[in-house]
């Protein structure tokens, strides 16, 4: 005589709250005056609501010299357009909810006030997301 016997394995699944940031391409060099407008792209992948994506600088920049940073807002959330960046972090998009968009436009612009001396400057831009 053969016996069926039925097991029942509880499974336990734990979702991780997610939120990603990749730059898909970006130009490396703005030259005040000429290309001061930089177009790249990025994606984003999030499961949580209500989410903003900020950005700021590691370092400043020389006093002369002003770094603006703009991102398409992914569907449903929006834009705040060009903003100007510090080293203290300044909302770009907000109203994000869960999505995977891929293909955003990010800007860059660069402008100056004074005559700068020629050099070559490198700055990094900290982009990231949060709770609103």
């Amino acid at each position: 005589m053969i016996y069926l016997m039925t097991f029942f394995i509880p499974v336990t699944m734990t979702i991780v709250p997610l939120r990603e940031i990749a730059i898909e391409t970006s130009t490396a060099y703005l030259v005040p005056g000429t290309n001061d407008l930089v177009k790249g792209s990025y994606a984003l992948t999030t499961n949580l609501s209500h989410q903003k994506i900020k950005a700021c600088l590691t370092t400043p920049l020389p006093k002369q010299l002003k770094l603006f940073l703009a991102l398409e807002a992914p569907l449903g959330a929006v834009s705040l357009g060009l903003q100007e960046l510090s080293t203290t972090s300044k909302v770009l998009v907000e109203g994000i909810n869960p999505i995977a968009q891929k293909g955003l436009s990010m800007t860059y612009k660069l402008s100056y006030r004074d005559l700068i001396p020629p050099n070559t400057y490198t700055e990094y831009v900290k982009i990231f997301i949060e709770d609103e």
